[in-house]
C-alpha cells in the first residue's frame, strides 16, 4: 500500500540497473562509497557469533561488508522486493560457509520474526519510503534483545543547509532529500543515540541501543 507500493514498482523496473547507477550518489559528492559505507558498518559494531538483521539490503552492497565484520555468526537479509533480493542472493549466498544467511521478503513493519532475537539491525537508504516509519521502528524494538545496537539511515538535508542554492537544488532534484530524521518515532529504549551525516553531509545515520523502558532516574 502507498509507498511501498511505488517502492515495489521502482524496484521491478529498475533492479537491473540498480547496482550501474548507485555510484553516481556517491560520485555526485566526490566520496569514496567504500568508506561512508564503513563508516555505519563500523559503528553497527558487529561481533563474531552474533545475529544480524538487515532490513532493506537491496543488491546487498551493506550487506557484504556487515559480512566481512562478522566473520561467523548468523544473518537474516530482509527486503520488499523479490526482484531486487534475487540479486542480493546471487551475489551473497556463497560469501561464508561460517555465516548462517536467510533471506526473507516482507514489509518492515510486519517482521516475520521471534521477540528478543538480534544483536545488530541495520538499515540504510529506504527509511523516507516505508508507509509506516513508526510501526517499522517499533517492529526493530520487538525482534532486538536488550543492549542491541541498531542503525538507522536515509537522505536528510541538514535544518542549516535547506536555505541555501546547494539544499534548494538538491531538495528539486529529490523530495527525498526535504525528509525529517525520525527522532519522534524512536522507541521508549532507545538509549546512547548518536546522529552523523555523511555522504556529502545530506545522508543521515542514526544509532541506538535498545535499553529496557524508560531511562532510570531517582526523581526523589
Amino acid at each position: 500500500e502507498g509507498s511501498d507500493r511505488e517502492s515495489l514498482d521502482w524496484y521491478k523496473d529498475n533492479a537491473q540497473d540498480y547496482d550501474s547507477y548507485l555510484p553516481l550518489t556517491f560520485e555526485t559528492f566526490d566520496v569514496d562509497e567504500d568508506e561512508e559505507r564503513m563508516k555505519m558498518i563500523q559503528a553497527l559494531s558487529v561481533k563474531p557469533g552474533q545475529s544480524v538483521l538487515e532490513i532493506g539490503a537491496g543488491t546487498g552492497r551493506d550487506t557484504e561488508k556487515i559480512l566481512s565484520e562478522l566473520g561467523a555468526g548468523e544473518i537474516f537479509i530482509q527486503d520488499i522486493s523479490t526482484d531486487i533480493l534475487e540479486i542480493c542472493y546471487d551475489k551473497l549466498i556463497n560469501h561464508s560457509d561460517r555465516i548462517a544467511s536467510h533471506f526473507f521478503i516482507s514489509n518492515a513493519d510486519a517482521l516475520p520474526l521471534p521477540d528478543n532475537y538480534f544483536d545488530r539491525i541495520f538499515h540504510f537508504g529506504g527509511l523516507n519510503t516505508f508507509t509506516n516509519r513508526k510501526k517499522a521502528i517499533g517492529e526493530i524494538v520487538r525482534v532486538a534483545k536488550p543492549g542491541a545496537r541498531v542503525i538507522l539511515g536515509d537522505e536528510n538535508m541538514p535544518t542549516w543547509l535547506r536555505a541555501t542554492e546547494f539544499g534548494k537544488a538538491l531538495i528539486n532534484s529529490n523530495t527525498h532529500y526535504a525528509h525529517d530524521i525520525p527522532f519522534g518515532d524512536l522507541p521508549t529504549e532507545a538509549r546512547n543515540v548518536k546522529l552523523e551525516w555523511i555522504i556529502g553531509g545530506v545522508f543521515y545515520f542514526l544509532s541506538f541501543d535498545i535499553g529496557e523502558g524508560a531511562p532510570y532516574a531517582d526523581l526523589d
